[in-house]
């Protein structure tokens, strides 16, 4: 009930259902941040020891997006349509992670000098903001020059956008239906369904190997 009555013991046994539960990284953050709140109330709940201070952070094993075959890739882009086609063009020809892909606007695409010009989400507090610019290749500047000129607007992918805006699963869950259909498994063999025991059980969780993510490798 008490913070003071967690013991060592009750520590080891939640690490452990931790650890059958979740990836290496999630296992890390929730113990870091049960040790920081004990630490921040040791004094006034009268804690001698932390009893978390004795795990040490698991190495984390990162799951790499694979690169998908130039036979799968033709195939996933003849059967797109409308804003997924362009949405796929923009990872193939750009290298921009999904948020920053379906998230751009027509005021950052200069189809006069041929420029994309961007702040990559993921990296912008780290970087100053640092904007970065990417050249518009042919393919990719035939795509979006087909826009006439007078609707090039607020967001490139409106109608894609405003899921992604509404949950980005939205918009992920499309894309993985649309590899799925051209024959891709985009989960790690043995994990997720093909992992379920003769209970039913899933013994090992869904691991990625192929998203949108894997369009940064194409290009």
């Amino acid at each position: 009930t008490f913070l003071c009555e967690v013991t060592r013991e009750m520590v080891d046994k939640y690490y452990g259902h931790l650890k059958n539960k979740l990836a290496r990284g999630t296992v890390n953050k929730h113990v870091r941040l049960c040790k920081l709140v004990v630490k921040v109330f040791m004094e006034s709940e009268k804690i001698q020891v932390n009893p978390f201070d004795h795990i040490s952070p698991m190495k984390e094993v990162q799951n790499h997006r694979k690169e998908i075959s130039l036979e799968k890739l033709c195939k996933i882009c003849d059967i797109a349509e409308g804003e997924m086609k362009v949405l796929l063009f923009i990872g193939i020809y750009t290298g921009l992670r999904l948020g920053d892909a379906v998230l751009l606007q027509w005021a950052d695409v200069d189809l006069v000098q041929r420029w994309i010009t961007a702040v990559p989400r993921k990296t912008a507090r780290h970087n100053n903001n640092k904007t970065i610019r990417i050249s518009i290749a042919e393919a990719l500047y035939n795509m979006l020059a087909a826009t006439p000129e007078g609707e090039r607007e607020g967001f490139v992918l409106p109608e894609l956008s405003a899921q992604y805006l509404k949950s980005n699963d939205n918009v992920t869950d499309m894309i993985q239906s649309l590899f799925k259909s051209c024959g891709l498994q985009i989960h790690k063999p043995g994990t997720g369904e093909e992992s379920r025991d003769a209970s039913g059980k899933i013994r090992k969780r869904a691991v990625l190997q192929y998203g949108y993510h894997s369009l940064r490798h194409t290009f």
